[in-house]
């Protein structure tokens, strides 16, 4: 299990916490911050998570790999810094930090 920030790309920056396991594809942690949006964003009520994209610091992370996948691939930035940067670590949970610059985004297919 992991806890994940993340923002909704729609002008205003509403930063939102997510708690899910590591070895669920992107797509379900895209529903699950899908739905956890919609009180705030309506329009997220008639799109599907396909339609949603899960952006770190400039990368499009695929719908079916894992976070899991990410932390051991190691992805790096064209600066040679960590995709993912998993620093605070607790016994059964993983606290993933993401710098603000450079956070977790999800954005509409269609506006990308």
């Amino acid at each position: 299990m992991f806890e994940i920030d993340y923002s909704y790309w729609d002008g205003p920056s509403l930063v939102k916490r997510l708690k899910r396991k590591k070895g669920e594809p992107v797509q379900e942690l895209l529903e699950c911050c899908r739905l956890q949006l919609i009180s705030s964003f309506q329009s997220l009520a008639s799109i599907k998570a396909n339609d949603l994209l899960m952006v770190i610091k400039d990368c499009i992370i695929p719908h079916k790999m894992t976070i899991a996948e990410l932390e051991a691939l190691e992805l790096k930035t064209g600066k040679g810094d960590l995709l993912l940067n998993f620093k605070n670590f607790q016994i059964k949970d993983i606290t993933l930090s993401v710098n603000t610059e450079g956070c977790m985004r999800i954005i509409e297919r269609a506006r990308y």
